[in-house]
């Protein structure tokens, strides 16, 4: 560590700082430059890489190495470093697969080595590779999914792959090149991974680079360097803001700087190659010191801009008492609004409060055309809150149908779950989507961008979370079993696969809990477990349920939800998180138990879309299905105050170090089957169904790129009853589009369309998509949505469970310190119909409490429309005949 006396001789040295009183500048016109940020200390914390730890499978190596791994469009790669003799030099290589490949593959090429492993990232919108190499400088190989040549042996296994030469390289080294440094550049990407920034320490010229063409804008040529500490050099680094118009310098001999990049700054290269550094800079980036901000010029380290770049945090190393110490620190901009947030839901429909009973408690937003996130007000969250005094600091952005991907998405044209913002917003530009998810940020509007945003920018004390039931998609299996005669699920060929699939979720639920853990330190995160549906041991299911599932299928789905939070909890303490176990949280209310009235809806009809074109008649089994009613939400709460009595003072653990367990996923249990199986095929959601509007017996089929072998069959099978629809053969890029034609008589209701074939590299899979055949004979898929804003309305197996179907909204709310420029801006947003409002709402006490009985329905209660109604009966009456055709078949099952 460098003294105090030495920092303050370079203090004046190469740099200079911008004085502008902050009291002078409006908080809309606020920059890094013209105003004086203020400084909180933060909760320590480990920031998370750029990738995912996961213990990855090499192809062809016969081990099992821990890689960080980096995720590309349907592709994924990282750093491999195989174990080596004490004697042996360190030799690391790039490894790759494809986006349903389950091992990964060494890629050969003299001109990727020697290359730096900490610099090697995704380029034009995670299509090219970008690496650096110290001969030659930063190059990127372009599209490198459909570069690459795989190298197979007598039996066609791929055993590595070639890649080319590259295409582009836009910073070559410079002749000068000093080895004495051990490199030749430092750098630094956006969290987005648009903008990565370089300096060439010899020459000490800073470039900025956009990934998505390789125009290049250099910014400085006399980044400051304090030689006499030049061995500090190697953990000096840069901080890129996600619009690429701040530069963050910081290091152990660079001083802390922030650099401001516009068009009319710098030098704008426009072609690949960037290799003139002695080109005149006429017009330099400006920049401010930060030294006067946290109180000294260097040791400032890891620094991270938030979304909107009116935050940045960073690590401060300093001496007190000639002890060594380490603190972090957020630096926010004036005029930034404190947004400090007591609570925070996330995630999935568990969460949301999917399963309603009564529409008037789904805030205003949640559940209209193309948005049904579904947060109910009396889901388990709001009730938590309620009991804590803390309903009007407390928020919910989990939405139904959330996976993973829409918890942590960072990608710059992520149009919100589902790619909602293309149908929800009319004319939609993508020009817009930073001022669209902005505006959702500000007002707490679910699903439009992704539920970590939210973390970012409200930095809550406490977070919960339940996610990864829709990743292995285990109710719309059910939903499958509810349709026929023998679900194909649970039979000793494909429960092998599930459960793979199931393990197979660990280390992205492992990144999932790390990146929420990291951007909000010291946040208290809680991982809600799943509970258990079924009463397995009980056949008081009622007419409708008990003869669409037998008690095979019911076992199927406990055992599924339990062991998906067995990989849940073991994901949790990897992550060094607190997990919640709701396995028995319904006790004796589970489906199927003789004690009524139950915690969950059993059969639903579902609001979420039209049966046929012309009419809104309901589902048939609808997304409410198999979901918490509100009982349900009252045992959730219990469940979770049981085990953390308080969620605001839990304390988990003393120490970063001693939470993580850093331990693998759980092995299935015997159930499972799984080893009595070989050569197994690797069981993959995929969406490729698209039906045709009106189209009966014909839908269209498009398999991505890279998605199967090249030039190879695919066996096509759909279930219910299986029937074999014969092969297709795909193309050079290991994709497929056309039409299928579908048997004629399949039933109305959920069926799976299976693909089985090798995956590009020759691995084998099982691609399988669920789809409806609707009553008039087209087709639709689970949870797409045409209709308008509608009641929703439950058939349950216990008849005295019934809801009332009144029509109400209640305004979800943001919190009341938004600025009136703020408040203007979202108001223009006036195709969503979650008004904007400056005061929180709270849940009135009726609202608040749950009754374990609830009211009866009466008909002035229904406000359902005539047609809905009758159609409803049919389909009560159908559902009966088709019960009583398979009585005889389901009693030997049971």
């Amino acid at each position: 560590m460098k003294n105090a006396v030495a920092a303050l001789a370079f203090a004046l040295i190469g740099y200079m700082t911008l004085s502008v009183n902050s009291a002078d500048v409006s908080a809309s016109d606020a920059t890094w430059l013209n105003t004086t940020p203020t400084v909180e200390t933060l909760p320590t914390f480990v920031p998370q890489p750029g990738c995912t730890e996961q213990l990855v499978e090499i192809a062809n190596e016969s081990t099992v190495a821990p890689i960080c791994v980096y995720q590309g469009n349907d592709f994924r790669f990282g750093i491999y470093t195989p174990a080596r003799s004490w004697y042996e030099p360190v030799v690391s290589f790039l490894v790759f697969s494809y986006k349903n490949d389950s091992q990964m593959y060494v890629i050969f090429h003299v001109s990727m080595y020697p290359f730096n492993t900490a610099a090697v990232y995704l380029g034009n919108n995670g299509n090219d590779l970008v690496f650096h190499n110290d001969s030659a400088g930063w190059r990127a190989i372009k599209n490198i999914r459909s570069k690459l040549v795989p190298v197979r042996n007598n039996f066609g296994k791929t055993l590595y792959y070639e890649a080319p030469l590259p295409e582009v390289l836009f910073y070559k080294s410079p002749t000068n090149f000093d080895a004495s440094y051990g490199f030749s550049t430092i750098h630094g990407i956006s969290a987005n991974g648009k903008w990565l920034v370089i300096m060439n320490i010899p020459t000490r010229v800073a470039v900025r680079v956009n990934l998505t063409d390789y125009s290049s804008t250099m910014f400085s040529k006399n980044i400051a360097i304090d030689t006499e500490y030049s061995s500090f050099l190697y953990s000096s680094n840069f901080s890129i803001s996600n619009d690429g118009r701040y530069i963050a310098v910081m290091g152990g001999a660079v001083p802390f700087v922030i650099f401001d990049i516009n068009d009319q700054c710098g030098v704008h290269v426009k072609n690949h190659e960037l290799t003139d550094f002695s080109v005149d800079l006429a017009n330099p980036c400006q920049y401010k010191s930060m030294e006067n901000v946290v109180g000294q010029r260097y040791d400032i380290y890891e620094g991270s801009f938030n979304k909107s770049a009116t935050r940045i945090t960073v690590r401060q190393d300093y001496i007190e008492q000639d002890e060594q110490k380490v603190k972090w620190i957020r630096l926010t901009l004036p005029g930034v609004i404190g947004n400090d947030l007591t609570y925070l839901a996330l995630g999935d429909s568990f969460a949301s409060g999917e399963g309603e009973t009564d529409d008037k408690y789904y805030f205003a937003g949640t559940n209209v055309k193309h948005e049904k996130c579904h947060i109910s007000s009396r889901s388990y969250p709001f009730l938590l809150a309620n009991e804590l005094g803390i309903r009007n600091d407390t928020r919910s952005v989990a939405c139904s149908g959330a996976k993973m991907e829409d918890i942590t998405n960072s990608k710059t044209d992520y149009l919100g779950q589902d790619q909602r913002l293309s149908r929800t917003i009319e004319n939609f530009d993508n020009t817009d989507l930073p001022r669209i998810q902005t505006d959702a940020i500000q007002r707490y509007i679910p699903g439009r961008t992704d539920q970590l945003d939210f973390v970012e920018e409200y930095n809550p004390k406490v977070v919960t979370i339940s996610i990864g039931g829709n990743d292995t998609g285990l109710v719309a299996k059910l939903a499958t079993c509810l349709d026929n005669n023998d679900c194909h699920w649970t039979d000793d060929d494909h429960r092998p696969k599930i459960a793979q699939e199931i393990k197979s979720k660990f280390s992205d639920l492992v990144n999932t809990y790390s990146k929420i853990k990291n951007t909000s330190p010291g946040v208290k995160l809680y991982v809600i477990g799943y509970p258990r549906i079924f009463d397995e041991y009980s056949d008081d299911c009622g007419f409708l349920l008990g003869n669409r599932l037998s008690k095979k299928e019911r076992e199927f789905g406990n055992q599924a939800v339990s062991y998906l939070n067995s990989v849940i909890a073991a994901a949790a303490r990897s992550a060094g998180v607190r997990y919640v176990d709701n396995n028995e949280a319904f006790n004796t209310k589970k489906l199927c138990s003789s004690d009524k009235p139950h915690a969950l809806n059993g059969i639903s009809i579902g609001d979420d879309t039209n049966t046929k074109n012309e009419d809104r008649n309901p589902r048939i089994i609808g997304q409410e299905s198999f979901h918490p009613n509100p009982l349900g939400f009252d045992l959730l709460k219990q469940s979770i105050k049981s085990a953390v009595p308080n969620i605001k003072d839990y304390v988990y653990c003393s120490s970063e170090e001693t939470c993580a367990t850093n331990e693998s996923a759980p092995e299935p249990s015997s159930y499972w089957n799984l080893s009595a199986q070989e050569n197994l095929e690797i069981l993959t959601e995929t969406t490729c169904i698209e039906p045709i509007d009106g189209q009966k017996g014909e839908i269209k089929l498009t398999i991505p790129n890279f998605s199967a072998k090249a030039n190879a069959p695919l066996n096509v099978t759909v279930r219910s009853e299986p029937q074999s629809l014969g092969q297709i053969t795909t193309d050079g890029d290991g994709g497929y589009s056309g039409r299928l034609s579908l048997p004629e008589d399949l039933e109305p209701g959920h069926h799976t369309l299976h693909l089985v074939g090798e995956s590009y590299s020759g691995e084998p899979i099982d691609l399988y998509q669920i789809f409806i055949v609707n009553e008039d004979g087209t087709y639709s898929l689970p949870g797409a949505d045409t209709s308008e804003e509608t009641e929703a309305t439950s058939i349950n197996s216990d008849p005295d469970h019934t809801q009332s179907s009144s029509k109400a909204v209640q305004t979800h709310s943001a919190t009341d310190n938004r600025s009136n420029d703020t408040e203007k801006k979202a108001a223009e947003y006036t195709e969503d119909k979650a008004k904007p409002t400056t005061k929180p709402e709270k849940v009135s006490d009726s609202d608040s409490h749950v009754s374990t009985k609830p009211a009866a329905l009466t008909v002035k209660d229904v406000t359902m429309p005539f047609e809905a109604i009758i159609s409803a009966a049919v389909v009560v009456i159908l559902l009966s005949i088709a019960g009583l055709t398979t009585w005889r078949y389901r009693a030997k099952n049971k």
